[in-house]
């Protein structure tokens, strides 16, 4: 009763909105509701994304009774992303749970065209996934304009490093920096990326390191500055995609087991990791300015680090 009061709503807003539309989009999160929608209006093209996470029943349900009530379905998606996952693995080994509806839809012939331009990576980092993973990808011009990392020397590089890997919560310097695992960041991208791939160990096994997906997704996140950490011998020994890249990084010099930065004169003029300029945001607690100038760090103003120095009552 309570969902055919919810349809009722919903198509009573629909009827409003799309008068004079023939295009219906949604990221493919199917429910019941999507699928008496999409059976109600009969529009020439329905328009699904995201569909390389799908892999479940109700999916290719909405699919099925979308392609009934349209003339046209594309679908969008990338099929060498992250796979959908599944929480029983034995039924995802033995019944293919975790090839999703679009990548079986490309295995199976349908007809696909592959965006070819990329509008993200400077080009030194879009090299690590083309050709290794997708055979042809071009630079947008744009991308060539991209600045230089302040106070580096490359802006791609790959710090190698036989540190064994182990768990800890030493690094509480790391509190407020925005951390997170490959497969939450799908989709997501920022203009300096720090990337730990963690794995080395007495048994060399590189685990999930060794899956193109989840490669071609930690690789493609950065935008103007892309700092890699990890054992690459370890990765080369256990990995043909991984001597591709590594390969890719040696030959543009930004492959070893230094770092190096500008001169310690150049971080001066930056102190706080930013610009010259006062950062005077409102503090939360007592209302005056921050008289720090432009920081990187706290930039909610919530933690010592930002504490008002004034003389102030709060």
């Amino acid at each position: 009763m309570k969902l055919a009061k919810h349809l009722q709503l919903e198509v009573s807003l629909f009827e409003r909105m799309i008068n004079n539309v023939t295009l219906f989009y949604q990221q493919l999160r199917p429910s019941a509701s999507h699928m008496k929608l999409a059976k109600h209006f009969q529009l020439e093209v329905s328009l699904f994304e995201r569909m390389i996470n799908n892999v479940r029943l109700p999916a290719t349900e909405t699919v099925r009774v979308s392609h009934e009530a349209s003339e046209a379905l594309p679908a969008g998606g990338d099929h060498q992303q992250l796979r959908p996952s599944a929480s029983h693995m034995k039924l995802a080994k033995h019944f293919q749970l975790e090839v999703s509806l679009f990548e079986r839809m490309i295995n199976n012939g349908i007809h696909s065209r592959r965006l070819s331009v990329q509008h993200r990576m400077r080009p030194e980092i879009a090299a690590l996934i083309c050709p290794h993973i997708y055979p042809e990808l071009e630079n947008h011009p744009s991308v060539y304009d991209f600045p230089d990392v302040k106070g580096m020397t490359k802006n791609l590089y790959f710090y190698s490093h036989e540190f064994k890997e182990e768990e800890s919560n030493k690094y509480t310097h790391l509190n407020g920096v925005k951390i997170t695992v490959v497969d939450n960041y799908q989709g997501e991208e920022s203009k300096i990326i720090l990337l730990s791939l963690v794995r080395n160990n007495e048994e060399n096994k590189i685990g999930f390191l060794g899956t193109a997906n989840r490669i071609c997704v930690a690789l493609s996140r950065a935008k103007h500055g892309f700092y890699i950490f990890g054992n690459i011998d370890t990765l080369k020994a256990n990995s043909e995609l991984w001597r591709n890249i590594a390969t890719t990084l040696e030959t543009n010099t930004s492959l070893g087991t230094n770092l190096t930065m500008q001169k310690l004169e150049d971080f001066k003029k930056v102190p706080e990791g930013g610009c010259l300029l006062p950062c005077d945001v409102k503090l939360p607690k007592c209302g005056h300015k921050c008289l720090l100038l432009c920081h990187g760090y706290d930039r909610e103003h919530l933690t010592v680090a930002t504490k008002c120095t004034l003389k102030c009552e709060r």
